[in-house]
Parts: structure tokens; sequence; C-alpha cells
């Protein structure tokens, strides 16, 4: 493996009463984490990120896949060919690494440490994967035209894929709840539709049932979990079933916090900063804190690198005292698809 010095930034600034503070590309931020990337041109960006089981964020950014820790960053992978990474996930059990990109669809796995890295298979525009509690790979991979998006089931031995649902619009984020539900954010390609998106899931029950093909999932048999939001980018859940999404299909970028069935805004993009999206949401077990990947932001050279910035998931009436500080303002996505 090569070593590759970089700094990374400490904590920022100690989150104030009620989460009031600013501080970098977030508000509320506590620590804000820079990791390299590769690679030139259009593919220079971080297109995914998860955690590992020591808290170190592992991301695919450009060319290469790197473990980033308080003292530098390691490359586990590297290609020289051009790819529009997509996502990034870690299976807490087995450890494997996934990665996808999706200029050809490519989907690898690695062991933790970057070995035995190798091809799982290919699907066309994938966006995003969900690992369940039995081992299941599930992937959305979206038509090329933007127009509706695939769901399929991966084995993570053969690599064989399973397409057991469809739902119509650019390809959006997947998430698994504890009961085994799945969850899949939706998008639109007109980004002047704001606050026309939702949350749908499907239970595990009908999720088993489209798996072992007497069920096809798709909007029709799904319960919409939110409703009239931008685009979703990313969903995850923390420790105690809350779900987190991000969009940024408006000014600035957001991220919200569902509990017990309703949503309140947790945090949004520091607007002073500038234009900046929020995408790829992870929660951290070895912390509690979730991180988010914020693109568009460059070192003092110009050189585009990743950025995750972490923030602290309050309790309800913490949310409630953010959300009247911020206002509820629509975000802006920018969306890998097409890349």
């Amino acid at each position: 493996m090569k070593k590759i010095v970089f700094i990374v930034l400490p904590a920022l600034v100690a989150l104030l009463l009620c989460g009031a503070a600013q501080a970098g590309y977030l508000n509320n931020s506590i620590s804000e984490t820079y990791v390299p990337v590769t690679g030139t041109g259009w593919n220079a960006y971080m297109g995914g990120f998860d955690y590992a089981a020591n808290g170190n964020i592992i991301a695919y950014a450009g060319n290469d896949v790197v473990e980033v820790s308080g003292s530098g960053s390691v490359s586990l992978y590297s290609t020289s060919t051009t790819l529009a990474s997509s996502f990034l996930k870690r299976d807490p059990v087995s450890g494997k690494i996934y990665f996808g990109e999706s200029s050809t669809g490519t989907i690898n796995v690695m062991n933790s440490d970057g070995s035995d890295a190798h091809l799982l298979t290919a699907l066309t525009n994938n966006y995003d994967m969900a690992i369940d509690s039995t081992g299941r790979l599930l992937v959305s991979a979206g038509s090329l035209d933007w127009s509706s998006t695939n769901l399929y089931s991966i084995d993570p031995l053969s690599g064989s894929a399973y397409m057991f649902g469809s739902v119509s619009g650019p390809a959006g984020p997947l998430a698994v709840g504890a009961d085994g539900a799945l969850y899949y954010g939706t998008a639109t390609s007109d980004w002047s539709a704001t606050g026309t998106q939702s949350i749908l899931s499907w239970s595990s029950d009908l999720l088993d049932q489209a798996i072992g093909g007497s069920a096809s999932l798709s909007a029709s048999n799904a319960t919409v979990v939110v409703s009239g939001t931008d685009n979703v980018g990313s969903m995850t859940f923390d420790a105690a079933g809350n779900l987190y999404y991000s969009t940024s299909q408006g000014f600035p970028a957001s991220i919200w916090k569902v509990s017990d069935g309703s949503q309140s805004l947790l945090t949004t993009a520091n607007a002073s900063q500038g234009y900046y999206w929020l995408t790829t949401l992870r929660y951290n077990e070895a912390t509690g804190l979730l991180g988010v990947n914020v693109g568009g932001v460059y070192d003092t050279e110009g050189n585009p690198v990743g950025l995750v910035a972490t923030t602290e998931t309050p309790e309800p009436s913490a949310l409630v005292a953010l959300a009247s500080l911020a206002g509820l303002v629509a975000a802006r996505r920018r969306r890998r698809v097409g890349l």
C-alpha cells in the first residue's frame, strides 16, 4: 500500500448551546476532515465514503479508495482509468468494502486492508448501495435518460444480480432500517421542481418476497415516509433508529432528521462560505456522530479535495431550536448520474 502524507483538519470548534455555532463548511460542524482526491478534470471529486470499524474515513475519491486517519491517508485501491465514482459502502459484519462507479458500471469489492480487490459485478449507472442484516447487497441503478431506476440484489459471493423493483426518476439513495425495511429517496432531473420528492419504504416481508421473485417493488406498493421534500441525495440511520437524509436541490444544502413520523431540519451547509452541496451521509458507530460529504471544496492552490464534516445527532428539542435558527430553506442537489 502506498502511504500518502495528508493533513487532517482537527476539530474546528466545540458545538455551542442548542447547536447554534457555525464552523467551516457545515453549520454546527464538530470537525471537518480533508480527503485527498486523485485524478483530474470531471472525475476529481469524492463520490462516496464510509467509516471503518475504528472510525477512520474510507473514501472513493477520484481514482483511489483511501483510508484517512488522524496521522494521514493510505491508498487502499488505485486505478489509472478515469471513472465517475458513485458510492462506497463497508459491510459492518464482514468488513468488506464495496465501491461502484457510473462510467462503466463496475462494482468492486476488497478486504478492509485493500487486499483481494476485484470486480464483483457491473450495473449500468449504479448510484448507491445498502446492505441488510442478512448480508444482501441492494443497489440502485438509473437509466441513461434519467427516466427510471432499477433496484437490484447482488449475491456477495457470485456477483449475480437480480432486479427486484423499479421506480421512476433518476437514481436515488438506499438505506435499510433496523427492522429490515428498505428506504429509497426519489429525485427529479428538473432542478426547478423543488419540494416534489419523497422517501419511500418497503417492509422487510415485501422486500423478501420481491427478492424471492413473488413480488416487485414499486412506488405503488411503497409507504411514503417523507413527502414534499427536495431531491434526496443520501440517507443513513443512527443507533437509535432515526433516519437522516441530505438534499442539495436548493440553497443552502441541508440535512434532515426523521424521527417518530416527523422531520426536522438538522443543519445546513454554511452559506457564508459559498455554494456547497451535501451528498453521502454516514453514521459513525465508533463516535456516535453523523458525517456528510461536502462537495465543491478546493485547497489553497485550487485543487479539488474531499471533505467530510461531522455533526451531532441531537434530541428533538435541540432540533426545534436549530430549525428556528436556521430556517427551513430548500437545497440544491448535484447528481453524479450521467457524468
